[in-house]
């Protein structure tokens, strides 16, 4: 229920009783409890115009009547209420261009919605109003019932799902706890709208719920207008949650094959739970045994294991404490554990190191700073804190602080060392293809579009009628060049203490890596992380342990720290990105690991595809079809890749973006200061493709696979347009309307709506310097791949043969407009931004002048590009279909 990094929020925070009034001085929380029994807390955070709400319901999978119910109720909760239909609730969500979703876990079900700020007010109406009215039509649930079932055939699909629900059996035995809160085909069979209704009326009510509401509100506004919407609701009784079964744990060993190309070694303990008085010091030896100082690290920097990492979640009352390593393709997971096993009791011998429990202490408190540069971050995290662990987060760091080194060696040796465990040993199907991840597979899909044009509630105009316009930044970036060509944006943000740092050096390996040599980049960035001319790997990390900072290195690189130590930061991300050690011996096991890696993955149904496809778009010779094989990684040399780093690695080619609590003036110094002297050599590289003539001719493959449930299905289109033809803010309006926010609205309505043939589909335009792609991707069953492409092509046909409608064009630009301010609500998508539009030349006025093109275009311009550019008939497919 907790991730082991766990983030903090702010300190300060003021509790208050039912009967009181809650107040809060400017930038401290608001924590209060209404009469009926409801929790809110309200946050202010003005590091964009946008807002996070969450809701948390004390219920979730272990409070099943019906396998899956609790799963179920989160479904119906979209569906609509007595006043508001799906169909509105879904036209209201977009029109706002909020980022919405929810999830069922064991112990609650959350919802969420992050939105332009100005729209709290709709939140908090739908919210108060789907916990009291939502309907729970037999009809609905019906058409709900598909879905969702869909839902759990892709997630009992995952091949390692098996051996995971025999770790659960011998942790939770047959109670409720064991559970899997997805459900089960059964139980969604056996399941009537009159359970869920029922289930529903049981434990929905304020006082089981924690309203958190974050962002860019007046927080005592923010709580009247709570009060208003929801103080009236009645509290009721709920009934007791089952008792968490918490025996002696069986110790057992689990040794399995599994359709998944990796094997695994995994170690599991009891741990203590949200609730226990170790579970603070639980935390700090989690994070201390992830060190990548470590001996677990040590796996793989010994090149023995791809990656090794210890993680804890756990519940209110128990947890469970992990360890995973996966090594090499080829190796045997009965050794990895034994290995796991060897670092394990040698920690029981020395104790855990002092130095690592300090830096994992350092790591944990500064976290609590982190977590203000996000907005939806600082939501979730006082979702847990508040709904889950019913403390706040100032309680939870008190706890941290008061941790010694003596209570982690306490609880290491009392759930780890010294207590039975759980080892599973999962043996790779080398041939198997990896699991279909499509790009909403991390999000439920419970969004509906409307089947016609939605007639909203009176109320919405208050909200709706003003005219659209195109975004204003209220606080424009300070850029500049320093003199060996490197750009850098700067966006000063005083919310939280800290800064984040992007930067990328443009870079083509498939133009530049020379013939035979392909992987040389890949091998060059691999090696980037391990050590510097000044520090070895662990020095290097100890350094960025004593002021808890995060740095990545390569042609992408960043940083995170607190702002007072922003000087140091950037002396060690100049340190990494340009002084590499490039150590022989490190090269040789890097280099080893990739070329394992590409021979097991080379004969994948998913890389034959991925080839399929490219091959299919570009011309022989074209520098898109080039790719790194076993052999020619093999054949590429630490000089090799010393030349690609003197040739790839140039300031003239990089962009930065800083955003956090640090001034135009501190950031320019430091970067001067530490990049200064990096000097370009050579001629300045183009880094761009060549421009590719001549439409594709239609063609189809197919790639059998012996695991794939269903056909992934691929179909893509090239199209000779360039990033700037004015035809393509015409085209990201069409494709706005075609799939929208990911789970789609026109594509979404036609292929699954009304047929059911896919759980989802998404559609996506990319525009490049020297061409563009539109590509539509899906799963479905086999049966029904012709028809769902048919379809597909019917729907893209409709916008090609008639104008769309002036409201579903408004509701595009709506969504757009909405869109690009709920994507400004973190430190890191505001420095995301400001990266792209600096790496690409794009001012303010530049994204001002984007939005009122989007304002201009007419139905009109929508149909014109879509048959100028787009053509069914002209599309490539391919398919990774079940091995018959």
């Amino acid at each position: 229920m907790k991730p082991t990094f766990l983030a903090g929020i702010i300190a300060g925070v003021l509790a208050c009783s039912a009967m009181t009034a809650a107040r809060a001085a400017d930038g401290a929380p608001v924590d209060a409890v209404l009469s009926n029994g409801m929790h809110v807390v309200i946050v202010r955070n003005r590091l964009a115009p946008v807002v996070t709400t969450s809701i948390v319901y004390g219920v979730g999978g272990v409070d099943d009547t019906i396998p899956g119910i609790a799963h179920a109720t989160e479904h119906m909760l979209f569906r609509g209420t007595t006043d508001i239909s799906s169909e509105q609730f879904a036209n209201i969500a977009t029109r706002m261009g909020a980022q919405y979703d929810a999830e069922t876990t064991a112990i609650s079900t959350r919802y969420y919605f992050t939105i332009p700020a100005n729209y709290l007010g709709i939140v908090l109406r739908l919210e108060a109003d789907r916990m009291q009215h939502a309907r729970m039509s037999e009809r609905a649930w019906e058409h709900e019932r598909g879905a969702i079932e869909q839902e759990v055939k892709a997630h009992l699909g995952n091949p390692l799902l098996p051996a995971m629900k025999q770790v659960n059996d011998v942790f939770y035995g047959t109670s409720p706890w064991g559970r899997d809160p997805v459900g089960t085909i059964a139980g969604f069979n056996r399941m009537r709208a009159s359970d869920i209704a029922a289930f529903y009326k049981t434990w929905y009510h304020p006082n089981n719920a924690t309203l958190v509401i974050v962002g860019d509100v007046d927080p005592q506004r923010a709580l009247a207008s709570v009060r208003r919407r929801f103080g009236a609701i009645p509290s009721a009784p709920l009934p007791a949650h089952p008792a968490l079964p918490l025996g002696v744990l069986q110790a057992k060993t689990i040794v399995q094959r599994v359709d998944f190309p990796l094997s695994f070694a995994v170690e599991s303990f009891r741990a203590p739970g949200l609730d226990d008085p170790d579970y603070a010091a639980d935390q700090v030896l989690f994070t201390a045994l992830d060190n990548a100082r470590g001996r677990l690290a040590d796996l793989a920097l010994s090149g023995k294991a791809l990656i090794a990492l210890g993680l804890s979640t756990g519940f209110p009352q128990g947890g469970s404490g992990v360890f995973v390593a996966a090594p090499l393709p080829g190796g045997d997971p009965k050794a990895t554990l034994s290995a796991l096993d060897t670092i394990l009791a040698e920690y029981a011998r020395t104790g855990i190191p002092d130095d690592l429990i300090a830096a994992a202490k350092a790591r944990l408190l500064a976290s609590r700073a982190y977590e203000a540069s996000s907005i939806p971050g600082q939501a979730a995290e006082w979702s847990i804190e508040r709904a889950i662990e019913h403390r706040t987060p100032a309680a939870y760091y008190a706890a941290l602080e008061r941790v010694t080194d003596a209570d982690v060696n306490r609880v290491f040796r009392t759930y780890v060392s010294g207590a039975p465990r759980i080892s599973l040993a999962l043996l790779a199907n080398p041939t198997a293809a990896m699991p279909h991840v499509d790009r909403m597979s991390a999000t439920e899909n419970v969004k509906v579009t409307a089947s016609k044009d939605v007639t909203l509630p009176a109320w919405t105009n208050a909200y709706f009628a003003a005219p659209l316009h195109a975004p204003r930044d209220r606080d424009p970036a300070s850029t500049f060049t320093l003199p060996n060509g490197m750009k850098i944006a700067v966006r000063r943000e005083r919310f939280s203490p800290t800064f984040v740092v992007r930067a990328e050096i443009r870079s083509n390996p498939d133009v530049y890596e020379p013939k035979g040599k392909e992987g040389v980049a890949d091998l060059t960035s691999s090696l980037m992380p391990f050590g510097t001319t000044t520090y070895d790997v662990k020095a290097y990390q100890a350094q960025l342990d004593r002021i808890a900072a995060s740095v990545s290195l390569g042609t992408s690189f960043a940083a995170q720290a607190r702002a007072a130590d922003f000087d140091r930061t950037i002396a060690l991300l100049a340190d990494g990105e340009l002084h590499p050690a490039f150590s022989p011996a490190r090269f040789a096991i890097v280099a080893r690991d990739a070329i394992k890696s590409l021979a097991a993955v080379e004969n994948r149904p998913e890389t034959k595809a991925e080839l399929a496809r490219v091959d299919a778009l570009y011309p022989p010779g074209d520098p898109h079809r080039r790719h790194a094989t076993a052999a020619s990684a093999a054949a590429v040399t630490l000089a090799d890749v010393k030349r690609w780093y003197a040739f790839a690695y140039r300031p003239d080619l990089t962009s930065v973006s800083v955003v956090g609590d640090v001034s135009p003036a501190e950031v320019k110094a430091a970067f001067e200061r530490y990049f200064g002297a990096w000097k370009a050599v050579g001629p300045k590289p183009s880094m761009a493709y060549p421009s590719v003539k001549g439409k594709v001719r239609s063609t189809s493959t197919t790639i059998a696979s012996a695991t794939v449930k269903q056909s992934q299905v691929t179909l893509t289109q090239r199209l000779p347009l360039r990033r700037g033809n004015g035809d393509l803010v015409a085209l990201e309006v069409a494709n706005t309307m075609l799939s929208g926010e990911g789970t789609g609205s026109m594509l979404f309505r036609d292929v699954r709506e009304a047929h059911g043939y896919v759980y989802s589909i998404d559609s996506a335009l990319n525009a490049g310097r020297n061409g563009s792609t539109f590509s539509l991707a899906f799963a479905a069953d086999p049966k029904n791949v012709s028809a769902a492409q048919r379809t597909a092509f019917a729907t893209i046909e409709r916008l090609r043969a008639m104008p769309p409608s002036a409201s579903d064009l408004a509701l595009a630009k709506a969504m757009l407009l909405s869109n690009y301010t709920v994507s400004l609500d973190s430190y890191g998508a505001v420095a995301d931004e400001l990266l792209i539009d600096l790496r690409d030349g794009i001012d303010d006025n530049d994204v001002t002048r984007y939005y009122d093109r989007v304002l201009a275009v007419t139905p009109a311009d929508v149909q014109r590009a879509m048959r100028r550019w787009i053509d069914p008939a002209h599309f490539t497919r391919v398919i990774v279909a079940p091995k018959p």
